[in-house]
């Protein structure tokens, strides 16, 4: 089935938006300019008038999940003034964020993207920006800020990695819990270790 043509515009924006489509239907492997440019009705050699390679497009798209993943833990964690509960709604963002957009959540976190170390700096500076707040409030026996925040990134984005790969079912089966409650309970766990 053919999409509506491209006719007019910006076939840079067209193109990426057909990528973002195309990433979410087939995943990074299957990923062709020859199909993006087929379906928006150009010659298959127009995507390389604006993408050298497809090395060049995963960037673009990388930078274009980091900016959607960081603009919605920032959109959540403004919804609340208490650092814990901050550290709660970012997480959750985190978490939906790879559910909904689970192949550019792969793509980000993979080895296509050769900034990795900037992804991990930006993100992990997320979280201890939270756990600084939270510490304010008190000295913390055998725990650092650093270790805190990077801990408790690690949890979400384990839980996210584990979804991510189609593995949601089986996870919650294992759980006897849905998604959110298995959230809930490491959120809990958070509390726990960054209060003590």
């Amino acid at each position: 089935m053919s999409r509506k043509q491209y006719h007019h515009g910006n076939l840079k924006q067209a193109i990426i938006k057909e990528s973002l489509l195309q990433l979410n239907l087939v995943g990074a492997n299957e990923l062709s300019f020859r199909t993006i440019a087929k379906n928006l009705g150009v010659v298959s050699s127009a995507p390389y008038n604006h993408f050298n390679s497809k090395r060049q497009l995963f960037n673009h798209l990388i930078n274009i999940g980091t900016e959607i993943l960081l603009k919605k833990m920032n959109e959540e964690k403004l919804k609340k003034k208490l650092p814990s509960e901050q550290l709660f709604y970012s997480a959750r963002a985190y978490l939906k964020f790879s559910l909904e957009e689970k192949e550019l959540f792969i793509l980000m976190f993979s080895k296509n993207n050769k900034d990795i170390k900037k992804l991990i700096d930006i993100i992990s500076s997320q979280f201890l920006d939270i756990v600084k707040e939270k510490f304010k409030d008190g000295r913390r026996m055998r725990i650092t800020e650093k270790g805190a925040s990077i801990t408790a990134w690690a949890m979400v984005h384990g839980l996210a990695k584990l979804v991510s790969n189609d593995n949601l079912e089986i996870i919650e089966k294992q759980a006897g819990s849905n998604i959110e409650d298995i959230f809930n309970q490491m959120a809990a766990i958070w509390g726990k270790g960054v209060s003590n």
